[in-house]
């Protein structure tokens, strides 16, 4: 059985990308969906990073340098969401949320 992992969905959309964080369900808990919002504003106002120092974070955590960074990858994707659960205190934290509570519009 393949687990599956917490991701970031990334859209392109008219002024940016568009996040949405999935965390898979587990044995007592239902899949949940967090609409992040636009990328610089949620790593800004949520994560209190500068756009940068996220692409670093996940590079990092990906053991690489290069950059850019494909957002389109899963692996990076997964990544994404390693970075933003861990900055926010843990998964258990992050599933008592709200789906709306991480939002930065």
């Amino acid at each position: 059985m393949t687990r599956m992992r917490p991701f970031v969905e990334v859209r392109r959309v008219e002024y940016g990308h568009d996040w949405h964080l999935h965390v898979p369900a587990n044995k007592t808990e239902p899949a949940r969906v967090f609409w992040l919002g636009q990328d610089v504003k949620f790593c800004g106002r949520v994560l209190g990073w500068d756009a940068w120092d996220f692409i670093s974070a996940v590079n990092d955590y990906l053991h690489r340098k290069e950059y850019p960074l494909v957002i389109e990858c899963a692996r990076v994707q997964q990544a994404m969401a390693a970075v933003i659960i861990r900055c926010l205190g843990g998964l258990r934290i992050v599933r008592k949320l709200e789906a709306w509570g991480l939002c930065a519009q």
